[in-house]
């Protein structure tokens, strides 16, 4: 949402600002990037990105200064966070999972994950209902 014209992507774009100014590391799972670069790279496929404007959008992400993390009980949390919550699959839950195992919140701009889990995990924050930074 940061690289990709969406709904709430000035909302992302004012947070992660929010955010830099306060310091704030940001963290996900080492896949995120697999993530956003398929994203991207499906809009070149369909013509609506040149490859040269899909690199300059990768290279956005790139300079957040994500702290990409790669440890396996954030894999087996995932995997049992998916079955408490009830999701299909776990690729979701690790975001969650992260958020646990690190004790921080998680945000996302998908309204309809944070309608499926957010009332029984607290830590979710849907980005569309979070007020303007000031």
């Amino acid at each position: 949402m940061w690289v990709l014209e969406e709904p709430l992507s000035h909302r992302g774009d004012a947070l992660v600002e929010e955010w830099s100014r306060a310091g704030i590391q940001l963290l996900s799972p080492s896949f995120m990037l697999a993530e956003v670069s398929n994203a991207i790279y499906k809009r070149v496929r369909r013509g609506e990105f040149t490859l040269e404007e899909a690199q300059e959008a990768l290279d956005i992400v790139l300079d957040f200064n994500i702290d990409l993390v790669e440890e396996p009980d954030l894999h087996r949390r995932a995997v049992a966070l998916a079955h408490e919550l009830d999701r299909p699959t776990p690729y979701d839950a690790h975001y969650l999972a992260l958020a646990e195992l690190r004790n921080c919140h998680m945000r996302t701009g998908v309204e309809r994950l944070h309608n499926a889990v957010g009332a029984r995990f607290s830590r979710l924050r849907w980005i569309g209902s979070e007020t303007q930074p000031a």
